[in-house]
């Protein structure tokens, strides 16, 4: 009982990591791509 709860702790940290880690990836595309976008909208008004 105590061994697998502890297994399944360590697990669940190795999940918790790669997710924050995903979402953090994630969001910085999405806001690489926000960026991008807001320059082409921005692009005409300057020319």
């Amino acid at each position: 009982m105590l061994a697998t709860r502890c297994c399944s702790h360590k697990l669940w940290r190795i999940h918790n990591k790669y997710r924050i880690a995903a979402i953090s990836k994630a969001f910085k595309t999405n806001t690489q791509n926000m960026k991008s976008v807001m320059t082409c909208h921005s692009y005409p008004k300057n020319s």
